[in-house]
C-alpha cells in the first residue's frame, strides 16, 4: 500500500515593501533498503569493509545507525560521506569531530558514550544520516537509547562532502571503520520517491438518475428523513449505529484460489489491506493488474 508523505516547500521572494510566499506541495512514497551489519557479534571482522546496495530514489535517502562502536564513514557512489572518520569518542587519544549542534558531546556528562546509545526500527536510531535530494549530508543523533533525534555538526576539520545519489539505478554504499577498541555498526537503509499528490474533485451536480430502493437498518429509528429512498444512485444501503460493514477476510494464498471477477473486493490478512481485483488491462494505470491493495488517488481518473 503507497504509504505518501506531503512535504511543503516554501519559497518567499523579498521584494521592496513585499513579502510573498510561494507553496507547492511534494508527495513521497517510502522505498525500503538493506540493513547492515559488521564488526563485534557479527560474521564479519570488525575493521572489515562491508559494501552493499541501496536502491535508487529522487527524493533523498536516509541510513540509521542503529548500534555503534565508536566510529565510522561511508564511501557512497565513490564519494566518501566526510572528509575524515567520523570520530564520536574522545578516549583513548582519539580526537572527537562531531557534537550536538546544542553544544553536547557524548561522554562529556550529560550524554552517555555512543556504545551505550542503542536504537531500533520501532524507535528511534542512534544516529541517523541523511542525504537531501541535492545530495547534501544532514546528521541527527540521540542522547538517550530510544530517545528523540537532534542535529549533529562535523567539527575539528572534519566537513562533509556533496553525494551523488543515483536515481534510476542501485548504489554503493561501503561501510568502514577504525578499529579501536570493541568495534561494531549496524543499522538500514531507505529513502522517497516522489509520486503524484493526492487530490479530491468536487461530486457532479444536477439530477441524480435515480434513488435507493433497499437499506438495512439496525437503529431504533431513521435519522436520515426519507431513508432509503433519499439516497441517491444506490443500489443497497446500509445504516447502524453500533456496527460497521465487515468484507471478506483471507489470506494470500486463499485468496489466489479465487476465480476472481474485475471489482471483487476482498481484505488480505496476510498483507493488511483491502484488496481490489484490476482485471488484465485496467484501463487507468495499466501496470497494477490483478489484485492490489487500494490506495487514495485523484477521484478524476479513478
Amino acid at each position: 500500500m503507497r504509504n505518501c508523505m506531503k512535504l511543503f516547500l516554501t519559497l518567499s521572494l523579498l521584494l521592496p515593501g513585499l513579502l510573498l510566499t510561494i507553496r507547492s506541495q511534494v508527495c513521497t512514497v517510502d522505498v525500503n533498503g538493506q540493513t547492515f551489519a559488521m564488526g563485534d557479534g557479527t560474521s564479519i571482522p570488525a575493521g572489515t569493509p562491508q559494501t552493499f546496495s541501496q536502491p535508487a530514489t529522487n527524493y533523498g535517502f536516509t541510513l540509521d545507525i542503529y548500534g555503534l562502536d565508536n566510529s565510522f564513514n561511508m564511501n557512497i557512489n565513490g564519494t566518501l560521506l566526510a572528509t575524515q572518520e567520523i570520530e564520536f569518542s574522545s578516549g583513548a587519544g582519539l580526537t572527537q569531530n562531531l557534537r550536538f549542534a546544542d553544544g553536547a558531546r557524548w561522554e562529556d556528562g550529560s550524554v552517555p558514550a555512543i556504545w551505550n546509545i542503542s536504537g531500533s526500527a520501532s524507535t528511534t536510531p542512534a544516529v541517523r544520516v541523511v542525504i537531501s535530494p541535492t545530495g547534501s549530508i544532514s546528521m541527527f543523533g540521540s542522547k538517550t537509547s530510544g530517545g528523540p533525534l537532534f542535529p549533529l555538526v562535523l567539527m575539528n576539520g572534519n566537513t562533509f562532502n556533496n553525494i551523488s545519489w543515483n536515481t534510476s539505478g542501485s548504489n554503493s554504499v561501503t561501510v568502514t571503520q577504525n578499529v579501536v577498541g570493541p568495534t561494531r555498526i549496524s543499522g538500514y537503509g531507505s529513502g522517497k520517491n516522489t509520486v503524484p499528490c493526492y487530490c479530491t474533485q468536487p461530486g457532479a451536480t444536477g439530477t441524480p438518475g435515480g434513488f435507493t430502493k433497499m437499506g438495512i437498518l439496525t437503529k431504533s429509528s431513521r435519522t436520515v428523513a426519507n431513508w432509503p429512498q433519499s439516497v441517491p444512485n444506490g443500489h443497497i444501503v446500509l445504516d447502524a449505529s453500533d456496527k460497521g460493514m465487515v468484507i471478506t477476510h483471507m489470506t494470500t494464498t486463499q485468496r489466489n484460489a479465487l476465480v476472481p471477477l474485475e471489482g471483487m473486493l476482498i481484505y488480505n490478512t496476510d498483507l493488511k489491506c483491502v484488496q481490489l481485483y484490476r482485471g488484465n488491462a485496467p484501463s487507468i494505470d495499466a501496470t497494477r493488474t490483478g489484485w492490489n491493495c487500494i490506495s487514495r488517488g485523484c477521484n478524476e481518473n479513478r
